[in-house]
């Protein structure tokens, strides 16, 4: 509950542009995840991100370490390593594409997983997310012992969140405010 109503905070701090919480989950080992569409970005190096003006909206995950986590570990800090997918699917025309949430920072959430979207089709039909969050591919993190014993070779089970019937309106057709550059 902490969590969301963090959440909740975030996004009405905004005001600036429409933020859609898709939802929350929680998974093993005490981390919160926090789903989010909101209006696309410029993401700077441009060279190796979707322009603004070639995307629809810009999809987020927040992962967040919480109070079930391990000892020692900052609750609310950023679960560091982690490979996001999700699949969007029109769920009037059957088109899909499967896209990488990569590391973004901001100033609003900090480091997170996102990227800008290209949807496979209009603003107005209804599509579900299929997310999936997988551990590290191996060689990237290290795994000491004491994590070994307690948890096992993995910073997490692969785990598949899914939000069917999902309006991203609101999200595609809000735009942020620009700052000064």
């Amino acid at each position: 509950m902490k969590y969301l109503v963090t959440a909740i905070a975030a996004l009405t701090s905004q005001g600036a542009y429409a933020e859609t919480l898709l939802g929350t989950e929680t998974i093993s080992p005490g981390i919160s995840l926090t789903f989010e569409a909101a209006a696309r970005d410029a993401i700077y190096p441009p060279e190796q991100f979707l322009n603004e003006d070639q995307s629809d909206l810009h999809l987020e995950v927040l992962a967040r370490w919480n109070e079930d986590a391990p000892a020692n570990f900052p609750i609310g800090g950023h679960v560091a390593y982690l490979q996001v997918d999700v699949e969007i699917a029109n769920e009037q025309s059957r088109k899909s594409q499967s896209i990488q949430l990569t590391p973004h920072l901001n100033l609003s959430d900090g480091l997170h997983y996102a990227q800008n979207v290209k949807l496979p089709g209009r603003d107005d039909q209804t599509y579900k997310l299929t997310f999936r969050i997988t551990p590290p591919d191996r060689g990237i993190l290290g795994i000491h012992s004491d994590w070994l014993r307690s948890f096992g070779k993995e910073l997490l089970e692969t785990h598949t969140v899914v939000f069917q019937t999902v309006s991203l309106m609101e999200a595609t057709r809000s735009r942020r405010e620009k700052m000064n550059q």
